[in-house]
């Protein structure tokens, strides 16, 4: 996996997954990225890196914020905004807050793991509570 930071988007593998939503426009395709961080016990590297990508885009549509999104080469914040904004709702939101935290155990995840090698493992956990925080906000 290519690294260039800890940022959501900072990634190969997000990069990736992003031209994935943006060639299906599908709410479906960032939520089942969340639900697998619930439902797997191991979390692997390209996993974490997709969910916390997904919640990144959620965030971004809900506080409008597109610093929180790569740019856009087919769609943009805008259009995701009227397609997914009304399906941002108290179920999804509970649901990123489940991700979040398991997101954070140091324990079975292998990105935190990466992170820790390169002792960048704070700003990763940092990133982290500032999606949460923007989410709430």
């Amino acid at each position: 996996m290519g690294t260039w930071g800890v940022g959501p988007f900072q990634n190969d593998v997000a990069m990736d997954w992003f031209s994935e939503l943006e060639e299906t426009t599908s709410f479906s395709v960032i939520r089942r990225k969340i639900e697998e961080v619930i439902t797997e016990d191991y979390l692997d590297a390209d996993l974490v890196c997709e969910a916390i990508a997904s919640i990144a885009i959620i965030v971004a549509i809900k506080t409008d914020d597109d610093s929180l999104v790569p740019e856009f080469e087919t769609s943009s914040l805008e259009n995701l905004r009227n397609l997914f904004l009304k399906k941002i709702d108290n179920n999804i939101v509970t649901l990123i807050e489940d991700a979040l935290g398991i997101l954070r155990r140091t324990e079975d995840n292998e990105l935190f793991d990466l992170w820790t090698e390169e002792e960048l493992e704070d700003d990763w956990l940092e990133e982290l509570d500032n999606l949460e925080e923007a989410l709430f906000d």
